[in-house]
């Protein structure tokens, strides 16, 4: 699209009786954690609300689907200083409850600040408020974004194929709270639309899903905000219209990461006395003698504006990269997020380079999209979808609504992701390159002198011997511990953005004075007395009088077995005869499973059987019941042949996978259950010894 500078300008104008009176996308985000073992805690804030107390709350007659309930405060306030990282947050309703699986995210980046202005202060962080993204449980399609505040919870929610989208917070002057459907509220919220009609059609490639915009997930478009003056005196102060604006943005950001795209708050300006602009040109002239420290747009929000103006295709360009939006307060009592957060995004989206549907720039033949409002430009009209509108539409306006499932759209936000593709000004947010919760691909080493098993939710995910390394699947601030074998934490590190090799070091034993010399190796049916000393595996233990206490490896000796012998290495294809190190022992590949021929470290041999150290065969499986994915840990294998089965609930196998493990090892398969029928099944796990079945439930 050539022209780009023309003003996208959008006129929600609240009609005269209600002036008397917000890097991934949601789903992959949950099945992530849910990957990685996090414990989605059972959350219950709300409880309904009695008949009583239901009389003596008024809300207006256009309020027809809805739900009110109450906050438990006492909870809320016990979560402030340790807000979980993914929970499950149930949701009361008249018929039936719904639950909200949630991941928390962080909205602002890493720079972002609150000002006062115009003194220019800098306002305290609120570090109690919290945001979360997710699904809700068994609808795939769906988004939710919830923020916690002070005595609140704000958000909104949409399925699809669902009547509108649910808008939940707390009503004014009340401490009670609504889930309502937005359609009831949002036809009545008029316009006019005053762009220019001179359009030109954007080009195949502005409009194709090409190779680069998948540059878009990679870079964030980072937002500078100024609250108006009625909304900062409206809210109670500063850090109170901060908080405000940035549940709504959360709610934004999640529309906008559902179509693969980041965006964040570098800062907020919050005006204590009268803003020095009201519209669109003194707001820039404004922001451009005043800067926007290092952010790609200006945002201006106000109560005082009716609807919302942009320049089209303004992000980069000093002159053209600001916005204003005129939010609304309330309908009544009744709080109207996903209105104000549609505004929003929507003129966004206008910076962002995208114009309105029903505009005659679309499909490569210069016709609209929809036909929700009066066509911009030369072209027939389509129709009215059935299913909703996108976020550039106006199908608020009609019985069809906006569905914020469908988000941008296909045409709109693949102009979107390939303007923030092509747009050399933005880069990634905050200095350290990524975001917490990516997806991120890192080599852990062990650069100690024994194996290590490394843990992550408190859930052990795999061992790696002695000087080896692996790479691993994670997230960004994800937590991880690498304990030794007497599960003694030997470091502890969280993956960060920016560093994508973690590495263990140090010596495993308790300061370099151990010796095995004349230690006799652990002996099946032997009783031991405190202080008693065995050899087990190439390390040395103590027995405490009630547990063994692992001192460390063994010094190697000269007539070592294990010496030259390189470490077991997985997927490498073994013949009859051929020995490794694993877990400080010698094993013998017999061509069906692994003989282990004693500990390393001394010539004595030690053959263990089941039953005495070495741990029983087992299977661990979470989430259980499980809806989308299945996590499979399988421990202490003996034999590389062993197979993992899935089976239904008439012993019919449905998948077979073989295992690669070391000898006695483990290893750790999620496997995706969403093309599974809700019932019971079984995964069975059989080695060379033994065979260990677990029965799972699939939702």
């Amino acid at each position: 699209m050539k022209n780009m500078f023309k003003i996208a300008i959008t006129f929600f104008m609240v009609i005269n009786f209600m002036h008397a009176q917000q890097q991934h996308k949601p789903n992959e985000l949950v099945k992530q954690q849910k990957t990685m073992g996090s414990d989605f805690q059972d959350v219950n804030l709300f409880s309904l609300i009695t008949a009583k107390q239901k009389a003596n709350v008024q809300l207006p007659k256009e309020v027809k689907d809805y739900t009110l309930f109450s906050l438990d405060t006492k909870k809320l306030v016990s979560m402030k200083s340790n807000a979980p990282k993914t929970m499950n947050l149930e949701i009361p309703g008249q018929k039936s409850s719904m639950v909200l699986e949630l991941v928390k995210v962080d909205i602002a980046t890493d720079d972002f600040k609150t000002v006062e202005m115009p003194s220019g202060k800098v306002v305290k962080s609120d570090n109690t408020l919290s945001h979360y993204r997710g699904v809700v449980r068994g609808k795939t399609n769906s988004i939710a974004a919830v923020s916690l505040l002070n005595g609140e919870v704000s958000g909104i929610i949409s399925i699809d194929g669902g009547n509108g989208n649910l808008v939940m917070g707390r009503l004014e002057n009340s401490s009670e709270h609504i889930i309502y459907e937005d359609n009831n509220l949002l036809h009545l919220q008029d316009f006019t639309c005053n762009t220019e009609l001179d359009y030109e059609g954007y080009t195949k490639e502005e409009l194709s899903d090409n190779p680069s915009t998948s540059k878009a997930a990679e870079k964030c478009v980072k937002v500078y905000f100024d609250i108006g003056n009625d909304v900062v005196t409206d809210k109670g102060g500063s850090q109170q219209a901060s908080d405000y604006l940035q549940s709504i943005f959360n709610q934004v950001a999640i529309l906008y990461s559902n179509d693969n795209v980041t965006v964040k708050i570098s800062q907020i300006n919050a005006w204590t006395s009268q803003n020095p602009f009201s519209g669109l040109s003194d707001y820039s002239s404004y922001r451009k003698q005043n800067g926007l420290n290092g952010a790609d747009l200006g945002h201006f929000v106000t109560y005082d504006f009716s609807g919302g103006v942009a320049y089209l295709g303004g992000v980069c360009q000093s002159n053209y990269r600001f916005g204003v939006s005129g939010i609304n307060k309330t309908f009544s009592n009744v709080p109207t997020y996903s209105f104000s957060v549609m505004v929003i995004a929507h003129e966004m989206g206008h910076n962002l380079g995208s114009s309105h549907t029903h505009a005659c720039v679309w499909n490569g033949n210069n016709t609209a999209i929809d036909g929700c409002y009066n066509v911009e430009g030369s072209c027939s009209t389509p129709a009215v979808p059935s299913d909703g509108g996108t976020i550039m539409s106006y199908c608020h306006l009609t019985n069809s609504g906006i569905n914020f499932t469908k988000g941008f759209g296909t045409q709109p936000g693949n102009v979107i992701r390939n303007k923030i593709s092509s747009s050399s000004c933005l880069q990634t947010c905050g200095t350290t390159g990524c975001n917490t919760g990516d997806s991120a691909t890192v080599t852990f080493n062990n650069n100690t002198d024994c194996t290590l098993e490394y843990f992550t939710n408190n859930s052990s995910q795999f061992s790696i011997n002695s000087g080896q390394t692996r790479q691993v699947s994670t997230t960004r601030g994800a937590s991880w511990e690498a304990k030794k074998s007497s599960n003694t934490v030997v470091n502890s590190f969280t993956v960060q953005c920016g560093q994508d090799s973690y590495a263990s070091t140090g010596n495993c034993s308790d300061g370099g004075g151990i010796t095995c010399e004349g230690v006799q190796p652990y002996s099946s049916g032997t009783t031991y007395s405190a202080g008693d000393r065995v050899t087990y595996q190439g390390n040395l233990f103590e027995w405490t009088g009630s547990s063994w206490t692992d001192l460390g490896p063994c010094p190697t000796t000269p007539n070592d077995p294990c010496a030259g012998v390189q470490p077991h290495s997985s997927g490498t294809t073994y013949s009859a005869g051929d020995r490794v190190t694993y877990q400080g022992n010698l094993f013998e590949w017999t061509g069906s499973s692994w003989k282990d021929l004693g500990s390393c470290g001394a010539a004595t041999r030690v053959s263990l059987q089941r039953g005495e150290i070495l741990k029983e065969l087992s299977i661990k499986t979470y989430p259980n019941p499980a809806d989308e994915v299945l996590t499979i840990e399988v421990s202490n294998v003996l034999n590389t042949s062993s197979t993992l089965s899935i089976k239904d609930i008439n012993g019919r196998v449905l998948r077979v996978i073989d295992l690669d493990t070391p000898p006695g090892g483990k290893d750790r398969h999620t496997i995706d259950v969403s093309t599974l029928s809700p019932g019971m099944y079984f995964v069975q796990v059989t080695d060379s010894k033994k065979t260990v079945t677990q029965k799972v439930s699939i939702k």
